[in-house]
């Protein structure tokens, strides 16, 4: 198995070299460079951190099970690291929590981000360590890093939610009991948010009624007669 990752990461940058040949263009033009966030390493660092977190605090009910799958030395690592790295942390793209911000304060975003990442870096060995999650894991790994080159979006982690799943199904012994609250509070978050929205698109719809009726004009943000 770890012989076909190996072939597939050759072929890949024989491609890359292939391209880069013909076309003196590597991975990006120049005229596209300036999405890049990566010419900084601690964005590539930053932006893995925010991708970690939020796809793993999404499954936060896992990190119980994570931190009685590993020993007491990786536990401690992962605070240490949470705790290194929250200290850097920065939104450098679109990674906020959408209709959620107007709740949470910065102790909790700050909670989230930690135990997000410790869940995550705890999971991560939890499933290198299953013979059938461990490739899964290992494309995550390296999907995740490709997306910290560039300009981040915690919308991007859609493709990989999924499989993240599949992984706990693989390699933590849960009771149905547990997926069954985890799933009727993602319902009632999601009710939640589908409302906020709706109220929203309303309050919008008023205040451009109001402008209308009152003759004024409205443009970035602006209000003027």
């Amino acid at each position: 198995k770890l012989i076909s990752i190996f072939i597939s990461t050759v072929l890949l940058f024989s491609y890359l070299v292939l391209y880069y040949q013909l076309y003196d263009v590597w991975i990006l033009p120049e005229s596209m460079k300036h999405l890049v966030d990566g010419t900084k390493i601690q964005n590539i660092f930053v932006n893995y951190f925010g991708y970690a977190f939020y796809l793993s605090a999404m499954f936060i009910f896992t990190l119980p099970f994570a931190i009685k799958y590993n020993n007491k030395f990786l536990l401690i690592i992962s605070v240490l690291t949470s705790l290194s790295l929250v200290i850097f942390w920065e939104n450098t793209g679109e990674m906020d929590f959408g209709s959620f911000n107007m709740m949470l304060n910065e102790e909790i975003v700050l909670l989230i981000q930690v135990l997000g990442f410790i869940n995550f870096f705890l999971s991560v060995f939890t499933f290198l360590h299953n013979e059938k999650s461990k490739e899964m894991a290992i494309a995550v790994i390296f999907y995740i890093l490709i997306l910290s080159f560039f300009r981040p979006a915690q919308r991007y982690l859609i493709f990989v939610i999924p499989f993240w799943g599949i992984m706990i199904f693989q390699s933590f012994k849960i009771s149905k009991k547990i997926y069954l609250i985890y799933v009727l509070a993602l319902c009632l978050v999601n009710i939640y948010a589908t409302f906020y929205q709706i109220s929203v698109a309303y309050a919008s719809l008023d205040i451009t009624d109001w402008i209308r009726k009152n003759n004024y004009r409205a443009n970035f943000g602006v209000v003027y007669t």
